[in-house]
C-alpha cells in the first residue's frame, strides 16, 4: 500500500509543466496548438490586460489620445478590444483541461482536478494577503468577517481584479463534464456549432429582453464561459487543424491572413465594445499563435519574453490592482506615478514591467515552497548490500 508520502509527492509531480503550476495549462506538442504557441497567448493576454484597464478601465486624467466621433478616444476603443484578454485565458483553459484530462479515469482526473483548485487557490491567497492586506488594515484599521471570506473565492472583498478565482474553480468543475458533450467521433464541424451557438443564443435573447440596455457583468461572464466551451470543443475535435487543412486547400493557411483577420477582430471588437462578440473574435489571435508557433520556437529574446510572461501572467493578474486599488494608492500612488507618461500603451508597458520584480518573487517563493514540499514527500530509497539485505 502506497505511503502518505508517496501520495503527496505523486500529487505536486503529476503532468506538471512548469515549477510553479500556472492557472491556464500548457498544451502538448501535437495537439493543434503547441506548448509554446500556449505560452504566446498568455503572454498577450496579460499585455492586453494591462492595456484594458489602463486605457479603459481607468484612464488616466493627463492622457494624450485621439478622440473619435461616436466612438470615444481612441484609448478606450484600444482598452475595449483588449478585454480579449478573458476570452484567450477562458479558451486556454478549456483547451489545456481537455487535453491533460486525455486518458485520465475519473479518480485521477478528480485528484488532478483538486491538485490545480488548491494550488491556484493558496497562490491567490498568498498574494492578496500578503500584498494587500496591510494596506487594507492601514486605511481602515480592521476588515470585516464578509469580505474576508469574499474575498477567499475572489466574489468581491479586498481585491477587485480576482473575479477569475471563482470563475476558474466553475471551469474546473464544468470541463470534466463539456468534454463528454463533445465526443471524438463527433463530426467537427458539429461540435463547433453546439460549443457556440447554444449559448449565443441565450445572451442574444438575454440582450434583447433587457429593457435597459446594460450589459451586466452576468452576461459578459457567459461570453467568456463560451470561449471555455470553444476551448474544449476544439481540443476534442482537432478544430484548429481541421480549420486550418481547409484553408490550405485555398493557400490562406499562412500567418499573414491570420495575422490580418486578427487585427480586424481586435478593432471590431474595440468598435462594438460588447463582450458577446469576443468568443469568435479572440479566434484569429489563437490560429496566429497556433500557426507562428507550430512546432517550433521563436528567436532567443523573443522566447525568453513569451515563455516568463507566460509563467508569471496569473501572477502579475493579480499584482497589478496595486495600481487601482484605493487604499494602496492613498500611501503609495503607484497609478499616478505611471500616468505621467501620458500614453496609453507606454503606462500599460510601464505597468507591467513594474510589476514583473513582484511577480518574479512570488514566482520563486512559490518555487521554493513546492520543490521544499516535493523533496519532503519524495518517497524514501533504501540502500541494499549485494546480498540484498538493508
Amino acid at each position: 500500500m502506497a505511503s502518505f508520502r508517496s501520495i503527496i509527492y505523486h500529487l505536486l509531480n503529476m503532468d506538471t509543466q512548469n515549477p510553479v503550476a500556472d492557472s491556464t495549462l500548457c498544451v502538448k506538442q501535437g495537439s493543434g496548438i503547441s506548448k509554446q504557441a500556449t505560452a504566446c497567448l498568455k503572454a498577450i493576454a496579460i499585455i492586453f490586460m494591462l492595456m484594458t484597464h489602463f486605457m479603459n478601465y481607468r484612464q488616466p486624467a493627463n492622457l494624450i489620445t485621439i478622440n473619435l466621433p461616436h466612438f470615444g478616444n481612441i484609448d478606450y476603443v484600444i482598452g475595449a478590444a483588449a478585454v480579449l484578454c478573458v476570452p484567450i485565458f477562458a479558451f486556454i483553459n478549456g483547451y489545456g483541461l481537455s487535453a491533460s484530462l486525455e486518458n485520465k479515469n475519473p479518480l485521477q482526473t478528480l485528484l488532478y482536478l483538486l491538485k490545480k483548485a488548491c494550488i491556484f487557490l493558496l497562490e491567490y491567497w498568498v498574494i492578496t494577503f500578503s500584498l494587500f492586506l496591510p494596506f487594507v488594515l492601514a486605511s481602515s484599521g480592521s476588515l470585516s468577517v464578509a469580505a474576508f471570506f469574499k474575498t477567499l473565492i475572489g466574489y468581491g472583498g479586498i481585491h477587485g481584479f480576482a473575479w477569475y478565482v471563482w470563475f476558474y474553480l466553475i471551469v474546473l468543475v464544468t470541463v470534466p463534464f463539456l468534454r463528454l458533450c463533445f465526443p471524438k467521433p463527433m463530426k467537427w464541424w458539429l461540435s463547433l456549432i453546439l460549443a457556440y451557438v447554444p449559448l449565443a443564443i441565450v445572451v442574444i435573447v438575454w440582450t434583447l429582453l433587457d429593457k435597459n440596455d446594460a450589459f451586466d457583468s452576468w452576461r459578459g461572464d457567459l461570453c467568456y464561459f463560451i470561449s471555455v466551451v470553444g476551448g474544449v470543443a476544439f481540443y476534442r475535435c482537432d478544430g484548429v487543424t481541421k480549420i486550418r487543412g481547409l484553408l490550405s486547400k485555398i493557400h490562406l493557411d499562412h500567418w499573414a491572413f491570420y495575422l490580418v483577420i486578427a487585427i480586424l477582430g481586435f478593432v471590431a471588437q474595440g468598435l462594438i465594445s460588447k463582450a458577446i462578440t469576443s468568443p469568435i473574435t479572440v479566434l484569429p489571435i489563437v490560429f496566429f499563435a497556433a500557426v507562428v508557433f507550430d512546432g517550433k520556437r521563436g528567436p532567443k529574446p523573443v522566447d525568453f519574453v513569451i515563455t516568463w510572461l507566460a509563467r508569471l501572467s496569473m501572477i502579475i493578474w493579480f499584482v497589478h490592482y496595486l495600481f487601482f486599488a484605493p487604499y494602496v494608492n492613498q500611501f503609495v500612488p503607484l497609478f499616478d506615478w505611471v500616468s505621467y507618461a501620458r500614453i496609453g500603451i507606454v503606462i500599460s508597458l510601464l505597468g507591467l514591467l513594474m510589476c514583473i520584480p513582484v511577480s518574479l518573487i512570488y514566482y520563486y517563493l512559490f518555487y521554493g515552497v513546492r520543490k521544499a514540499i516535493a523533496k519532503i514527500s519524495a518517497p524514501k530509497v533504501t540502500e541494499t548490500t549485494d546480498n540484498g539485505k538493508e
